[in-house]
């Protein structure tokens, strides 16, 4: 049958559509559970304060062995949102600070949480080359 058009089948062309598309969605998304640095790793965690996630602080990461605490070129921080934080970290002992401050234009920021988890902390954390780094910090606005 000459002059005869055939169509291709509705299978075909979804499946010809769809393909490229696969590709953006199913391998090509960056895994954060390969640490980007050597001799680094990725820890996670999370923050509460009264029970509730910390809406929006930093938190700072200050080997324990560091013979100059206050030399903030040597800590590792991350932001913290919605009581979440990632970081990449290499393996240690660590004192762990957490900062939530209100600015007001006309003063110097307000430290909101209490002194024992910031300029004075007790927190701690040890960081494993091996395996889930999985921190939770439960601070409370009244002494334990």
């Amino acid at each position: 049958m000459q002059g005869e058009v055939r169509c291709p089948s509705v299978y075909v062309i979804a499946l010809i559509l769809l393909l490229p598309g696969i590709g953006l969605f199913g391998g090509c998304q960056q895994s954060r559970e390969l640490p980007i640095r050597k001799g680094r790793v990725i820890a996670r965690g999370s923050v509460t304060f009264d029970r509730f996630p910390l809406d929006q602080g930093q938190i700072a990461f200050v080997r324990a062995d560091l013979s100059d605490p206050t030399d903030r070129d040597q800590w590792y921080e991350a932001s913290i949102s919605n009581g979440q934080f990632e970081i990449e970290i290499p393996p240690g002992n660590y004192a762990v600070r957490i900062h939530k401050y209100k600015y007001d234009r006309k003063k110097t920021p307000e430290q909101l949480l209490p002194a024992r988890y910031n300029e004075q902390t007790t927190l701690t954390a040890e960081i494993v080359e091996q395996g889930a780094n999985r921190l939770s910090f439960p601070l409370e606005s009244k002494n334990p």
